[in-house]
């Protein structure tokens, strides 16, 4: 059975990086090197520039205020490296809401890798006399979690601002997915979307008309 080379999680297209590179005739002139090299592997640049790009898309990032970090999610397949992250917080009496947006690179599983990104949100407040913290993923949290929880240590108004406080949640995170994603669009070396995938797992990718990058561009001239 087949596996496809990327995974993505959470980021709108697959902004591959890390492409292997292979000398050329050029490369073997101006460094003298064997002509038997021609068309091979070359393990080196491949690496210099998969380093060069994830680090020129954490110095974008740090400009937005965004910090270093260096986690990994453990995946045996798909390994993800997180490298940047950013937090923005809500309060709201004596309680907080703390959503935090992680930038990372996943791995492919035969060749470059991809930028993703990841969200999770944490509540930490009093609520009935204890103080209590609640972890959610993005992509899990619901109106529901904020009444259940009670967020607001009142029931009542927990049921009257929960679809209020997750839509500024969500909002939050969509302007943190959009820094992210423009820095990836910026430094990685295609942006692709996925035209198949067969029963057997094969799957197929084709390049984007244009790159994010250009589409923003393209939209604030319209706006200016």
């Amino acid at each position: 059975m087949s596996t496809p080379n990327f995974a993505l999680k959470n980021a709108s297209r697959f902004f591959v990086f890390g492409m292997p590179v292979y000398y050329t005739q050029e490369d073997i002139d101006e460094c003298e090197l064997d002509q038997d090299l021609l068309g091979k592997y070359d393990e080196l640049d491949t690496e210099a520039n998969y380093v060069a790009d994830k680090a020129n898309v954490a110095g974008e990032l740090k400009t937005k205020g965004w910090h270093d970090i260096e986690e990994c999610d453990g995946d045996l397949s798909y390994p993800t490296t997180l490298f940047s992250e950013k937090t923005k917080t809500i309060c709201f009496g004596d309680t907080e809401v703390y959503v935090t947006m992680q930038a990372g690179c996943t791995s492919g599983y035969y060749e470059a890798a991809n930028f993703d990104w990841s969200a999770k949100v944490e509540v930490s407040g009093m609520i009935e006399g204890w103080h209590e913290t609640f972890e959610y993923e993005h992509d899990e949290l619901k109106a529901d979690d904020v009444i259940r929880d009670n967020w607001y240590d009142n029931k009542g108004l927990s049921k009257i601002h929960a679809a209020h406080v997750i839509r500024k949640i969500e909002a939050i995170i969509d302007d943190l997915k959009n820094e992210a994603e423009l820095a990836f669009s910026m430094y990685c070396d295609e942006e692709m979307y996925c035209t198949f995938r067969a029963f057997n797992g094969e799957s197929g990718y084709s390049k984007t008309g244009k790159r994010l990058w250009q589409e923003v561009e393209e939209q604030n001239k319209k706006t200016a």
